[in-house]
């Protein structure tokens, strides 16, 4: 069994490797470490949720309203559209993966029966159609469907 160090490593991985005890093999080492925080919890479900509350500031007499939204992933709020992944051909053709994004805009819309602004993430397609079927129909939808579920 060799001591010494590897030779076809890069040197910073050089200058990182450490000989394993004698006697202790490298997986009984790789259980004892302590597990990644975000496993043992896998989404974190607080995360998923969206928050809202208000308080009362007794100096000026004023009602305070807040949401916070922790859910902001990448995609349209009324059509779901989201990024797609596909290949980057190169001139000589090689192919590597890449992210196709979507054209989200964000974009602050009067809702009369909720009596406040809402500002959405939208694409060009989920603008038109919000202009197609009305601000009050998609709003609805979306407050059915969950995903502004914090504007009740």
């Amino acid at each position: 069994m060799s001591r010494s160090r590897p030779t076809g490593m890069s040197p910073p991985m050089r200058m990182m490797w450490r000989p394993t005890p004698i006697g202790v093999r490298r997986s009984a080492i790789l259980r004892r470490s302590p597990p990644c925080p975000f496993r043992r919890f896998p989404m974190m479900a607080i995360l998923d949720a969206a928050y809202s509350g208000s308080f009362h500031n007794p100096f000026i007499d004023n009602d305070y309203h807040y949401d916070i939204v922790t859910d902001m992933s990448k995609h349209c709020q009324v059509l779901g559209t989201r990024a797609h992944v596909g290949n980057a051909v190169s001139h000589s053709h090689r192919k590597t993966r890449r992210t196709f994004s979507p054209n989200l805009q964000r974009k602050r819309y009067y809702v009369p029966s909720l009596g406040r602004t809402v500002t959405l993430t939208l694409t060009p397609k989920g603008m038109k159609t919000i202009d197609r079927q009305g601000i009050e129909a998609v709003a609805a939808r979306l407050i059915e469907s969950g995903e502004i579920g914090h504007l009740k």
